[in-house]
């Protein structure tokens, strides 16, 4: 249907799609697969667990781990589990010096979902990252999660999220801070989507040296697919004897990058440069880069707003989904020039697998069109979908993607997905 106003949101409830029978069937037939436990650092009535390692144990694949506000130590896992915070969730260092993070995924099988789910996870001095996935088959999914400042006084600053061998991995509506806040390595495929992160200074061992870091550092091998958010890189700065260069918001080496977005997606280099360096907003060694131009790219004393290359500008659909709490409204917005045809997909997440219109994330069996129309003159196609007060629904998982077309020419394609876990 076309919208009847294009600048303002076209509100969907859930209500629809619950009178279509939709939501009930996913719910049940999710639920009738899956045990809920939940973890209580204060052991309150109907908790199954103290600390998130021990209800990482209790939990098969496809459980789901509710967790009450606290203060809880980090956790490691290789199984397909959704661990969802409710409310205040801190998760902080294990008191172990042979882990590697906070928050350990690894050898995740193929047929398996990993989801970590509105959190604050604190960086720790004992190990080189925060949250780190490794070697894993099966989806990764990171949902408004949190990684503040790493720094801890006199020791070099903490990678925040690093992704190594990691199949697919997707990361929606997140914060990062990190020396970089996101680190990408291998055969990895990363889906991001409305995330901000900013590379963070790293402190030279007992010195007055500070490193600039990058907000997104790529290494051969990997594709990253990043849509909105902010990248920022970080700033020179240290005494007169060791000031170093601003760093770039991204770093990419023999690797694939998309960036899509609009004027409010920025990818900026450090804003300080103590020794007048030319700094590019993004820099490629023989990475191939495809990039929405009205993306805004900010670079320092004379540099190109892009080094390197190969780099390919065209318009690229991109697809916003924020919010995803019960009682609360998933809000969605998909971005093409105006006049094209536009819909709004969602459905349980599959996949990837390549379709005629590009790569699709959504079970053919469950896709569901909550929207579509013609783009108004703003660009912007929003959708406001109203998510019930339905405990069942905590820990689903949903996957949204736009489709659009351009009318009478015969070009088609989906956007990057946004994969949403209900809080």
């Amino acid at each position: 249907m076309r919208p009847t106003n294009p600048h303002s949101p076209n509100r969907h409830p859930f209500g629809l799609l619950l009178a279509l029978g939709l939501l009930p069937h996913l719910a049940a037939g999710v639920a009738a697969q899956r045990q809920t436990w939940i973890v209580d650092a204060a052991g309150g009535a109907g908790a199954h667990a103290t600390t998130l390692q021990a209800g990482e144990a209790l939990a098969a694949a496809g459980d789901v781990v509710l967790v009450r506000p606290g203060s809880y130590e980090g956790f490691a896992t290789s199984t397909g589990i959704t661990v969802v915070g409710l409310g205040a969730v801190t998760i902080t260092t294990r008191l172990v010096f042979a882990v590697t993070a906070t928050v350990y995924v690894s050898n995740l099988p193929v047929t398996e979902t990993f989801a970590l789910v509105g959190v604050t996870v604190m960086p720790a001095w004992a190990h080189t990252s925060t949250v780190s996935v490794e070697n894993t088959g099966g989806r990764v999914i990171l949902d408004r999660v949190h990684v503040p400042n790493p720094i801890t006084p006199g020791l070099t600053g903490r990678i925040g999220v690093e992704l190594r061998n990691a199949a697919h991995v997707y990361v929606r509506s997140c914060v990062l801070v990190g020396s970089p806040p996101l680190y990408v390595v291998g055969s990895t495929r990363c889906f991001c989507c409305d995330v901000d992160a900013t590379g963070h200074d790293a402190l030279v061992f007992f010195s007055q040296r500070a490193r600039a870091a990058v907000a997104l550092q790529m290494f051969p091998g990997c594709e990253v697919q990043w849509t909105r958010g902010a990248l920022r890189g970080g700033s020179g700065q240290g005494n007169p004897q060791t000031w170093e260069s601003a760093a770039p918001a991204i770093r990419a080496e023999r690797c694939q990058l998309r960036v899509t977005g609009d004027a409010s997606t920025t990818i900026a280099c450090g804003s300080y440069d103590p020794i007048n360096s030319p700094v590019p907003a993004i820099g490629l060694v023989s990475a191939n880069l495809d990039i929405d131009p009205t993306v805004v790219l900010r670079s320092i004393h004379g540099a190109p707003a892009i080094s390197g290359g190969p780099v390919t500008q065209r318009r690229i659909v991109s697809l916003q989904a924020r919010g995803g709490d019960l009682g609360g409204l998933l809000n969605i917005e998909v971005d093409t020039p105006a006049g094209e045809f536009v819909a709004v997909f969602i459905g349980l997440p599959d996949g990837p697998f390549n379709t005629p219109i590009g790569e699709q994330h959504i079970s053919l069996a469950t896709l569901t069109t909550v929207a579509a129309g013609v783009q108004g003159a703003s660009g912007r196609f929003p959708v406001a979908l109203a998510i019930p007060a339905f405990p069942g629904l905590q820990g689903l998982t949903l996957a949204v993607q736009g489709f659009t077309a351009t009318i009478g020419g015969g070009q088609f394609e989906n956007s990057s997905p946004a994969l949403v876990t209900i809080r």
